[in-house]
């Protein structure tokens, strides 16, 4: 059992994103940093394996043919807005395919499709966001998930399409209308299907929703009610913390700005009341 086979696996070549969407935040990143950090996949495997979200802006029938023979379910799709013109502005493709007609064809198929709007202000919100859930929730219960997440920026934008930032009271004006959705659609069919990602709740620090929202959610990997499963988790261990240790430690947290209160009050401040346990939070 330990001879050596004498096989050598290849890494697959991943397909690469063409488009060039006005909110990438890979074009975003600043310079001198490793490569595989300016990679962007557009690659359909990476979706289905873990949970990478793909436009399928220039997918072909083959393509597609090939999700649905492979069963590759569920599939992770950036849809952005469903009106063709706009989607095309944002990918910065102007030959990118309408995406209506291809997410039907896939929910046809019976592939499970997981959707993702990255919001922009003065962009895709308004009228135009109503418009995109609406054409969405037409494909339920194929489509299992709308989630919109703000868009975010860094300071690395030279030479860039200008994209207003999300302020706190945005932020909390969306709170409220998805939740107003949310309600709708939990009527109508029996769970919210739109979601936030957890940053609009960090951005204008407004509680959590309950964990009601999120039972049977599939996208908490992605950033949707991730911090309410993280407090979750970790409440019931704390009280099972012991009161000291054997030989002195130190543990050094390194997380986001967004995530440094919740770190902080849920992980790092009960460890420090560990004696003989030093910790640090960088952020």
């Amino acid at each position: 059992p330990d001879d050596d086979l004498g096989l050598e696996l290849i890494e697959p070549q991943y397909q690469v994103c063409a488009n060039k969407c006005i909110f990438c935040f890979i074009h975003q990143n600043p310079s001198g940093m490793r490569k595989a950090v300016y990679f962007q996949d557009e690659d359909v495997r990476l979706s289905f394996l873990y949970g990478n979200y793909v436009t399928l802006a220039f997918a072909s029938d083959a393509y597609l043919e090939r999700i649905m023979v492979q069963r590759l379910s569920p599939i992770y799709v950036s849809v952005h807005a469903t009106d063709p013109e706009l989607r095309r502005m944002m990918l910065g493709s102007p030959k990118a395919k309408d995406v209506m007609p291809i997410l039907r064809k896939l929910a046809d198929a019976e592939i499970l499709i997981e959707t993702q709007i990255v919001l922009c202000p003065d962009v895709n919100d308004g009228l135009a966001l109503r418009q995109t859930v609406d054409d969405l929730a037409t494909l339920y219960p194929s489509l299992e998930s709308i989630s919109i997440v703000p868009v975010g920026l860094t300071r690395h934008r030279d030479g860039l399409h200008p994209v207003r930032a999300v302020t706190v009271d945005y932020a909390r004006d969306m709170i409220s209308t998805v939740s107003v959705w949310q309600e709708v659609f939990r009527a109508e069919l029996g769970r919210p299907l739109g979601y936030l990602s957890d940053e609009w709740d960090l951005l204008s620090d407004t509680p959590f929703p309950s964990d009601e929202v999120y039972v049977d959610c599939p996208v908490i990997e992605n950033g949707v009610g991730m911090v309410n499963a993280f407090i979750g988790e970790m409440e019931p261990q704390i009280k099972d913390l012991p009161t000291r240790l054997e030989s002195p430690r130190k543990i050094t947290f390194v997380t986001a700005t967004l995530a440094e209160a919740t770190v902080r009050d849920h992980l790092v401040e009960p460890l420090s009341r560990i004696a003989n346990l030093e910790t640090e939070l960088v952020v």
